[in-house]
């Protein structure tokens, strides 16, 4: 199971610390009964805004940005711009999404 937060939902669930895996639990309860909390095993918990090389998450498309991600990606001689929020053909997502940008800038750049 994956919870994603962003904003300020990010920020209340990064002051609960460990607590926040008992929280979710809790949220769970109403649809699954007890049985989420009896089967829980571990978790691992990342906070992406306090990571020093991320600092924050990734990337979404808000209603009305359609386009903006090809936007980003256009490239400016001598800047290449990669990352998730620049995949505008298909699987602007996480890592892959991440990888296969800079696979594009990385061809950008050899093409010169």
């Amino acid at each position: 199971l994956t919870c994603f937060l962003t904003g300020w939902r990010a920020k209340q669930a990064a002051a609960l610390g460990d607590g926040v895996i008992e929280r979710g639990l809790e949220h769970l309860a109403p649809f699954f009964g007890d049985v989420p909390k009896q089967l829980f095993m571990a978790a691992k918990i990342v906070d992406w805004a306090a990571d020093q090389w991320a600092l924050g998450g990734y990337s979404s498309s808000p209603v009305g940005s359609l386009g903006l991600r090809k936007a980003l990606a256009t490239s400016q001689p001598p800047l290449f711009f990669a990352g998730e929020a620049t995949v505008y053909d298909d699987s602007p997502a996480t890592v892959h999404g991440a990888l296969r940008s800079g696979e594009r800038a990385a061809g950008e750049v050899l093409s010169l």
